[in-house]
């Protein structure tokens, strides 16, 4: 009667860089704790956690089988390239259904690190004519260089140059908001008729 304990599997967690286009492999380790003289299987499979399957990596699954003797396995999860800045991402590669072994860690986090340079702003110049009563809008055209998986804020106010608030136009100030994949936004500057 064999009386020596089962040996133990754990997953290593995997940091891989994004890139631009195509694909870039994370590859997570699988370790068994000491040398079996049987076979060990197990199964593994990729959960969402805030990188999603399809978009930011490919799902996988399926099985390792830890030849007698053999030590370590290797999962491959494809993680897919953008030209897109956002925020790093992460998703799980879980492991069940051990075969002639225990799981101690049975889940893997792959983090995906965004190396995409933010977007750059930048607002158009804007001619109107007056009128000689009530007001007009000066539409200032607010827009992104790239989309940005992120959402982009930033502040504006008006500045009198020849032109003074008050006089020629109204002072406007406030704050602008795009959502991800949103690329412009305006702010309308009333100016006074005379």
């Amino acid at each position: 009667l064999d009386e020596d304990p089962l040996p133990i599997l754990a997953i290593e967690d995997v940091t891989i860089t994004e890139g631009n286009s195509g694909a870039a492999n994370a590859v997570f380790t699988v370790n068994l704790s000491t040398t079996s003289g049987r076979m060990v299987m197990v199964d593994y499979a990729t959960t969402d956690e805030w990188a999603l399957a399809g978009n930011d990596y490919q799902a996988v699954s399926g099985q390792l089988t830890f030849a007698p003797g053999t030590l370590t396995q290797t999962i491959v999860v494809p993680v897919t390239g953008d030209a897109i800045d956002e925020i790093d991402e992460g998703f799980l590669v879980g492991l069940s259904n051990a075969s002639n072994a225990t799981i101690a860690r049975g889940s893997g986090t792959g983090i995906i690190l965004d190396d995409d340079l933010p977007p750059v702003l930048s607002i158009n110049d804007v001619e109107v004519i007056e009128g000689n009563s009530g007001t007009v809008n000066a539409v200032f055209t607010v827009s992104l260089s790239a989309a940005s998986g992120k959402m982009v804020t930033t502040d504006y106010a008006t500045v009198g140059n020849s032109a003074s608030g008050g006089s020629d136009f109204l002072a406007t100030s406030g704050h602008l908001s795009f959502s991800p994949g949103e690329m412009l936004q305006t702010i309308a500057v009333p100016v006074l008729g005379d």
